[in-house]
């Protein structure tokens, strides 16, 4: 069957998407005004800076308190410095000048200036000359389209009862409280964002959960994340527990029992015994404990940990409050599986939560989207998309049990062994490692393992030595206790980069130790050697049957590229990560690592990563790709020029003319170069009878015309099938496309396909994304086991961009010679 057959087999399908087409006047104007807050003094030498938050909360005092005469209809406020409103104000062309109070409930309030000018008009039919193709309205396009998201988002800001980030809100009667994620709190809300697609303007909603930290003593909440009986256990905590905490506590907002009136601050940090901390005050030297006694009559006790503020301000974490809030930080993976538990678990559940929650969005209340003729079907949209037939895979039926061979597996014998850090009863984990050992023959992996206890608390770096080197062991083992991602990350830093030994970890559950037996276990062993044989070199999978033709017809390359940031208000760098195939059936890569200053998007040092990456692939095959075909990850909207011009235009041409040129070949590569995006929240939800096992759409379904983007040529393509949840589309835009224009009248359709057949197999099923896309995100995971500092204590005692740069750089080590051109990440 050739590739155009496989296409013209795909059959219609209709489903339901989570997307509700969006009317407006097409005359309709709205009026944009400046708002500008004045800086007032500050009391130390930094700038006073307003958040959007506060900022929100003043302009709504101006327009409900101050100056309702003016504001008889409300406009809605961006939290920066645009107001939108469809009904002009009476503002003489120099604006308008007041002052609002800032701090309502304090005995002396202090006030803030605010200026307001008409700065524009906003022309809302402007949007539909850019739904129509029109390119070059995409830029002025923009300010309209803000203002649809602002307005849409308005009214769930303002009631007062749910919290909100971006494009999300959370309400308080959707919340839930698990133990295993004390103190916080799981809070239910919605996300709403406004989307162009060919010849509509349509708002996606979804559902959202978060985390949210409740208004508690710092001292109480501390003590429950920790897992304490009691608050004065605070007092004597050892460092490995104090990192912990200052981790979870970084970036909260609190409030100071012994100043009531004070806006709230962010913590910066922890210290030991605040209490004996001295500072000068009225020409003395005196202790935090002394000046609290004597200003407040507070008693601290000695070993009192101090919550710091800024550079210098300390305050006893007796004295502290947070409010309620959004939980910044990242969450812990077992954090994450009870945020899995709280969203629905079927489709149809989630699609009825969205339909039911519909009064919540506050469309039909919101007096702006009235005044602008602005009107949202509650009727979620069909859309017609289409179904693929499935590809062939290496592994058979991959729901049914994986059936391991050694058709594409390492030939030859290996020396490993198997490192039990789990301690207690050893008898099962022998029995567990004994049969992991005989399935390991289907791999010719026949060699005796040598099987160890170790204790977890030595060094981890002279346990994988003192038990790996005798043996030279080619693989390591590794039994890891349910709760450990400390000892993870040091034996992963150990293999990857001291001592070049691949390893592999096994979290050993209760449930494992509970229900274990070698046949009900016959289906992970496999699982688990499809992961190890992928890591000594063989071939986890092969393309079959189309994919095997495509790659045949010339030598390809795939590449992937991705970039990972550090946590909210951290400065530690980001890290930038490429994988490329390197065998002429897309199945084995290769990966390279570098770190970049802290929030930059694109790669650096691109060009140097591909070289190395087409060098490894000269190597191997003995030939130079004749097509390359790049994805990028994590790249927004507003950034695909930026990628066109800098990674595409500049770095990625010049490793290839750099390498082509050092190799004697004259003739270029044809290069596809998408952007993958897999943080949407484009659902797609079949009908009855027309669903896999999961009530998911079956695998192979995509939608390119109907929700296709007015300007650049994208698709959604649902390549797996579902396991439990609504699954997540990969969302593909071609960017740039040498190999595929010259050979289809719809250009689309064929990199769907071709995205679907390279959606292979990942050990035990098919991936949502490009394989590519999938171990450049598990490469990008690893960036922290290359730094040989905990990230968030370097995170927190480090400051000023320039040297937390430098400070990082001098902590990371890159992979292990041994490793570099291994598939170690998986």
């Amino acid at each position: 069957m050739s590739l155009i057959q496989h296409i013209n087999q795909a059959t219609p399908v209709i489903v339901t998407a989570n997307i509700f087409k969006l009317t407006w006047p097409e005359k309709s104007t709205v009026y944009q005004y400046d708002v500008i807050t004045p800086n007032w003094e500050s009391r130390t030498s930094r700038e006073f800076k307003l958040g959007p938050a506060k900022a929100n909360e003043i302009v709504m005092r101006l327009q409900t308190s101050v100056m309702p005469q003016i504001f008889t209809k409300l406009g809605v406020f961006d939290g920066k410095k645009n107001l939108f409103s469809w009904r002009k104000y009476e503002i003489a062309g120099s604006g308008m000048k007041a002052d609002v109070v800032w701090d309502v409930d304090s005995p002396n309030p202090r006030y803030v200036s605010v200026i307001i000018t008409l700065a524009g008009k906003v022309n809302i039919g402007v949007l539909k000359h850019l739904t129509r193709g029109n390119a070059q309205s995409l830029v002025a396009a923009a300010p309209a389209l803000n203002m649809l998201n602002m307005s849409v988002q308005a009214y769930p800001r303002g009631s007062g009862l749910a919290l909100s980030k971006a494009a999300s809100f959370y309400i308080r009667e959707g919340r839930v409280t698990p133990r295993s994620m004390a103190p916080l709190e799981l809070w239910r809300g919605y996300f709403q964002s406004v989307r162009l697609v060919k010849d509509h303007i349509v708002l996606n909603v979804d559902v959202a959960v978060t985390a949210v930290v409740p208004e508690r003593r710092v001292d109480d909440l501390s003590a429950d994340f920790l897992g304490l009986r009691d608050s004065r256990q605070l007092l004597q905590l050892d460092e490995s527990k104090l990192s912990r905490l200052r981790h979870f506590l970084r970036g909260m907002k609190v409030t100071v029992s012994h100043r009531p009136t004070a806006r709230p601050k962010r913590i910066k940090g922890l210290v030991k015994d605040a209490g004996a901390i001295t500072f000068d005050k009225d020409g003395q030297r005196i202790t935090i404990a002394e000046h609290f006694r004597s200003a407040y009559n507070i008693l601290i006790r000695p070993g009192t940990l101090g919550v710091q503020f800024g550079q210098q301000t300390i305050v006893p974490i007796v004295c502290c409050k947070t409010t309620q809030q959004l939980y910044d930080n990242r969450l812990s993976p077992e954090a994450i599986r009870e945020v899995l538990k709280v969203v629905p678990e079927k489709p149809a559940d989630r699609l009825r939560m969205i339909q039911k929650g519909w009064g919540h969005l506050g469309h039909t209340q919101s007096e702006f989207l009235k005044g602008a003729g602005i009107n949202i079907n509650p009727e979620p949209l069909r859309v017609a998309g289409k179904a693929l037939p499935r590809p062939q895979l290496a592994y058979g039926k991959a729901q049914n049990g994986v059936r391991v061979t050694n058709a594409n597996h390492v030939s030859h014998r290996r020396s490993w062994a198997v490192i039990n850090f789990t301690g207690g009863d050893q008898s099962i984990i022998q029995q567990f490692s004994l049969d992991l050992a005989q399935a390991m023959k289907a791999i010719a992996v026949s060699t005796p393992h040598v099987h160890h206890d170790a204790n977890p608390q030595e060094k981890i770096e002279s346990i994988l030595q003192r038990i790996g080197f005798p043996i030279r062991a080619e693989l390591l083992v590794c039994i890891l206790p349910e709760n450990a991602a400390d000892l993870y990350i040091a034996v992963k830093r150990a293999g990857d980069v001291i001592h070049g030994v691949p390893t592999q970890c096994v979290r050993w559950t209760r449930k494992f130790h509970e229900t274990y037996n070698a046949r009900k276990f016959n289906q992970y062993h496999n699982n688990l050697i499809l992961k190890i044989n992928t890591k000594l070199a063989g071939r986890g999978f092969v393309p079959q049957d189309l994919a095997m033709k495509f790659f045949a017809d010339a030598p390809t390359m795939i590449i992937g590229a991705d970039v990972s940031h550090a946590g909210p208000g951290s400065m530690a760098p980001s890290v930038a990560s490429v994988v490329a195939s390197t065998d002429l059936y897309g199945a084995q890569y290769t990966a390279r690592m570098e770190i970049q200053r802290s929030r930059q998007e694109i790669i650096e040092k691109l060009e140097d990563m591909v070289f190395s990456c087409l060098e490894v692939f000269y190597k191997r095959n003995n030939t130079v790709p004749q097509r390359l075909i790049f994805y990028r990850d994590g790249v927004s909207e507003g950034e695909f020029e930026i990628v066109r011009r800098e990674e595409m235009g500049k770095s990625l041409d010049a490793a290839v003319q750099r390498f082509y040129k050092g190799k004697g070949v004259k003739q270029r590569p044809q290069l596809t170069f998408l952007v993958v995006t897999k943080r949407h929240h484009f659902r797609f939800f079949p009908g009855p009878g027309q669903g896999d096992r999961s009530e998911n759409c079956r695998a192979g379904f995509f939608v390119d015309n109907e929700l296709k983007h007015p300007v650049y040529n994208d698709f959604y393509l649902q390549s797996q099938a579902g396991l439990k949840g609504t699954s997540i589309p990969g969302h593909y835009t071609i960017i740039h496309d040498d190999i595929y224009k010259n050979m289809f009248t719809d250009r689309s359709e064929a990199v769907t396909a071709i995205a679907q057949l390279t959606c292979r197999c990942k050990f035990t099923c098919v991936l949502r994304l490009f394989l590519t896309n999938h171990f450049i995100q598990l490469v990008c995971r690893r960036g922290k086991f290359h730094f040989d500092i905990p990230m968030f204590d370097a995170e927190s005692t480090q400051s000023g961009a320039e040297h937390d740069f430098e400070y990082y750089r001098e902590h990371f080590t890159p992979i292990h010679g041994n490793m570099k051109n291994q598939m170690y990440f998986v």
